[in-house]
């Protein structure tokens, strides 16, 4: 993480003044003490910040301060398991700056960043105390610690007492609705990505073999193409590279958008390639559906590694790398969900036990871990709790909704795409309610979304050659 303003030693001292300044007796660097290992340990009670613990997960304590830009984190570890890693995600905002002495990072986004050991790790009774800086001032973070073997330990939520905002009922949300035409009426834009380092929207077209950016701020298009047939689906690399995947030449391939230039690959599986996404090593996931078949690509070596769901007809048809980097997927011929450990090869299935996921197409992680499916030849939205291992449904308003993309927006509210409707939908998941919002342009075919980074939810009207945004206001209170 290489910062322009100062030299790295000399801003981390800088920090260390500025939060014992700031932070005053609410947290007090006299009261931490470092080993000779660069652990901390926290004599002083965590009370004096604000902590919130999982109810499932009392043996991990993380503890903030937060001034303006600059927070202050504590990671206490009461259990005997030793933490190895530590995971801190930004809701809205870029992290510029975070130090943990003895500790690498290893930033995963602009907004996530991973810290390993690579000394000690945190062992019962000590903690390890972090410092944040980013670049507005924002006081929602999501954290997670792992073991040696990177599996998740505990993860949490935590918001700073000064800041703490109840969260708005959907009737108390404003919702706008704009549309923008594509420069091509022939166009099929499929499939949105938000690029937060360029600003812009990715948007595949399945037209051609081409992909369309959407600047935020100049609100222009610009087409960048590519050899094949099509493109349905794409996914964006640590470095901004533009994956895509073309179904009808069964082939996928890359875009490097300041070089103009591409390339193109075949998947060692003669398939239906239906998903793409990319792990945190960059490493090519896509899921070929008719052979029931998840292939994994590593762009350094150009090799191929093929995993076969336990199922057989499972037709994987979705993917998502979770924040541990396990990859998940739908199966929506085998009616499951489905996990792999991509370091053993292990897959897991899991199955409601009340009734059959319907053709599940979709799947995100939520802020807190959870899994969210989307069934497209049902009338639910599903949510499974990866530690619990139950599944918890949410009814559908539209029968013949068809159920496809989903994203989270910054209350913790589901977003989700209904194919055969004029509406897209919001749900609040601790209420249950839902919201229905109309596209103004009739017949749309909404069948993915994606949101930026100010939380505006971004679709693509594939009937009608455009794509638009839904801007999400707080109602002014009564």
């Amino acid at each position: 993480m290489n910062i322009r303003y100062l030299p790295l030693v000399a801003m981390f001292g800088a920090i260390i003044l500025l939060s014992m300044v700031t932070f005053g007796s609410g947290f007090n660097m006299k009261d931490l003490s470092q080993d000779s290992n660069g652990l901390a340990t926290l004599e002083q009670k965590e009370s004096s910040a604000v902590t919130e613990i999982p109810d499932n997960q009392p043996d991990i304590s993380v503890a903030i301060k937060q001034k303006k830009k600059v927070t202050l984190i504590a990671v206490r570890n009461n259990a005997e398991e030793q933490i190895f890693g530590f995971m801190i995600k930004i809701v809205e905002g870029d992290i510029k700056f975070i130090k943990a002495r003895s500790w690498d990072r290893d930033r995963i986004d602009q907004s996530t960043v991973m810290l390993k050991t690579n000394d000690e790790p945190i062992t019962k009774g000590r903690s390890i105390i972090i410092i944040l800086i980013t670049d507005n001032q924002n006081s929602s973070y999501q954290w997670s610690t792992f073991d040696k073997n990177n599996n998740e330990i505990a993860k949490g939520n935590l918001v700073a007492a000064s800041d703490i905002r109840i969260k708005p009922r959907l009737d108390e949300l404003n919702f706008t609705i704009n549309e923008y035409p594509m420069p091509d009426n022939a166009s099929y834009p499929l499939f949105p990505v938000y690029d937060k380092k360029r600003n812009v929207i990715w948007i595949s077209d399945s037209s051609k073999p081409r992909v369309w950016t959407f600047n935020l701020e100049t609100k222009e298009f610009k087409v960048f193409e590519h050899e094949g047939e099509t493109t349905s689906k794409i996914a964006l690399d640590s470095k901004q590279g533009v994956w895509f995947i073309d179904s009808r030449s069964k082939s996928f391939g890359y875009i490097e958008p300041e070089k103009s230039s591409t390339k193109t690959f075949k998947p060692p599986i003669d398939g239906f390639l239906i998903a793409i996404t990319i792990d945190f090593k960059d490493n090519v996931w896509m899921a070929i559906l008719d052979q029931s078949k998840i292939v994994s690509f590593n762009p350094q070596t150009e090799q191929f590694q093929v995993f076969e769901p336990t199922t057989k007809e499972s037709r994987p048809s979705a993917l998502l790398i979770d924040r541990s980097g396990q990859v998940w997927f739908t199966e929506a011929g085998a009616a499951k969900l489905g996990k792999l450990d991509p370091t053993s090869g292990t897959i897991t299935e899991y199955q409601p036990f009340d009734a059959k996921l319907v053709a599940p197409s979709s799947i995100i992680q939520d802020s807190n871990g959870g899994i969210w499916i989307g069934e497209h030849g049902g009338l639910n939205v599903t949510r499974f709790d990866p530690e619990t291992l139950t599944f918890k449904r949410f009814l559908v308003p539209e029968k013949d909704a068809l159920v496809l993309g989903m994203v989270e927006d910054r209350y913790g509210n589901i977003w989700y795409a209904q194919h055969e409707t004029d509406y897209i939908a919001v749900l609040d998941p601790k209420t249950g309610e839902t919201n229905e919002i109309r596209v103004p342009t009739g017949a749309p075919s909404v069948q993915w979304l994606t949101i930026d980074g100010q939380g505006n939810i971004w679709f693509t009207e594939p009937n009608n050659a455009k794509i638009g945004s839904i801007t999400i206001t707080e109602a002014p209170a009564k």
